[in-house]
């Protein structure tokens, strides 16, 4: 608002007044058409920089885009307020202005003026000084292995918490020297193009960093030219891998090592298998020792009784050692042998079975059952039978056959062997008393090969049988027994 006294006598004739009128006329014209749109304000000075690999020193500048984003730094509006660039003072006022596209006449730095007016009113305008420099640019080389690691740290989840990304900047900054280049590292590529390092995208630990996507993500290094007055980078990726550790599972579909209680050997063992993928190694242990053969195959043939584990290491780059499996118990059991004189006691109509065998056994006096847990029988009438001693754990039923009407049992079978078992070609029978005859019977009960002899040992040529199950018939002069036995 404008006011204006006028004093009593100031005006004396009819002339002044209207002149006077005029003047104010005048004045309140040239007040309403200097509205500033608003007050053009800029920086004290801009830069604008090139980067160039090995620079010369010169370069082409888009003063376009300056000139834009110079109004829109001043929050000013492109259609209303025009920006220019002028070689120097005299170019300015000459009106002179630069082109859009230059290219720098001096090399390295040079300085320009920008007017920046409004386009209604050119005396709302602002002048200010632009730095132009040309400098060395800051190189980014690309990363070509990725960084992996196992997931060592915890659950096995797809994180790791060990990652070191400053083997990756050094690979990033290649022969640049350390004294003029700083690195840093981001999370997103739009983070390390800002170079804005209170972003929470900025990683502040380098050397232990834990990835925030499971199993991998990617990292953005960034390499800046600090001797560079416009602050020349570059940016490269860095694919970061957390790969998985095997979880390794035992299977085993027996857990009982059959293992012959006189000769000690192991007549059927225990195949255990992991579950590992091609090209995995395994390492076996039992009760914590390491028993590996083959570390390439995913069985194990356990002939020992124990605890037995495995460890996993992945075929893949990482080589990624698991934790021990779960536990699989592998026990020994066995067939039994007989005791004493002929395997057996007899009176008064109570049979009594005498044996022993690393396993747990039932008794019966057929093939058929009924099976007990005890070796006696009672109400047994005398006679020829054949006892039938079954392990609970799976290896071979031992058959016994016994007499009992002989008054007086003198043949002694308790070390009654058949070996090599399984047999090849010639199978030898021993015992601690006079062998007279042996015969072998097929699993169908079928004689097959018979052989008369005389002493404590024996030999029966098995050539000519087919691969399969066998009993041996060992007959004494008081006392017959019955051993299987596998021809292969």
């Amino acid at each position: 608002m404008f006011v204006f006294e006028v004093g009593v006598g100031f005006f004396h004739t009819f002339g002044e007044t209207t002149n006077f009128m005029k003047k104010l006329y005048a004045l309140l014209l040239l007040i309403s058409c200097n509205v500033f749109a608003q007050q053009v304000s800029l920086n004290s000075q801009y830069t604008l920089g090139e980067c160039e690999t090995s620079t010369d020193g010169f370069a082409t500048f888009d003063l376009n885009s300056e000139g834009s984003a110079i109004l829109a730094q001043a929050s000013l509006d492109a259609s209303l307020f025009t920006a220019a660039f002028y070689l120097d003072t005299a170019a300015l006022n000459a009106n002179t202005p630069l082109p859009g596209i230059y290219a720098n006449s001096v090399a390295s730095h040079q300085v320009l003026l920008v007017k920046v007016w409004e386009n209604t009113l050119p005396s709302n305008s602002a002048t200010s000084n632009v730095h132009l420099y040309v400098e060395n640019a800051a190189i980014a080389y690309p990363v070509m292995i990725p960084i992996i690691e196992c997931d060592y740290d915890g659950p096995n989840d797809g994180f790791n918490s060990f990652f070191d990304l400053t083997p990756a900047g050094a690979e990033a900054l290649g022969m640049q020297s350390p004294a003029g280049y700083s690195i840093a590292y981001y999370t997103s590529e739009a983070a390390a193009n800002a170079g804005d390092t209170t972003s929470p995208d900025y990683i502040t630990s380098p050397t232990n960093f834990t990835n925030m996507v499971a199993l991998g993500q990617t990292i953005w290094i960034r390499v800046t030219n600090t001797a560079s007055v416009s602050g020349c980078f570059a940016v490269t990726p860095l694919t970061l891998q957390v790969t998985l550790l095997p979880e390794p599972v035992i299977i085993s579909f027996n857990q009982y090592v059959c293992q012959d209680f006189i000769t000690g050997e192991v007549q059927t063992s225990v195949t255990l298998s992991v579950d590992a993928v091609a090209g995995d190694m395994v390492t076996w242990y039992r009760n914590g020792e390491d028993v590996t053969i083959n570390n390439t195959a995913h069985q194990f043939v356990a002939t020992v009784a124990g605890t037995y584990t495995a460890v996993v290491t992945s075929g893949t780059a990482a080589a990624c050692t698991s934790h021990p499996s779960n536990a699989s118990e592998v026990f020994r059991s066995g067939p039994a042998v007989i005791l004493g004189n002929t395997g057996f006691t007899y009176e008064d109509g109570t049979l009594t079975i005498l044996t022993t065998g690393y396993g747990t056994y039932e008794y019966a006096l057929s093939s058929e059952g009924p099976w007990q847990e005890s070796n006696v029988f009672t109400n047994v009438e005398p006679g020829t039978y054949t006892i039938y001693v079954k392990d609970l754990n799976g290896c071979d039923t031992l058959l016994i056959l016994i007499d009992t009407t002989l008054a007086v049992q003198n043949a002694d079978f308790s070390n009654l062997r058949a070996y090599p078992n399984p047999v090849i070609d010639v199978l030898t029978v021993s015992g601690s008393t006079e062998i007279t005859a042996i015969e072998i019977y097929n699993a169908l009960g079928q004689l097959v090969l018979a052989k008369n002899t005389l002493g404590k040992e024996a030999a029966i040529a098995t050539q000519g049988l087919q691969n399969g199950m066998y009993m041996v018939k060992v007959i004494g002069e008081n006392a017959t027994s019955l051993l299987k036995v596998i021809k292969k």
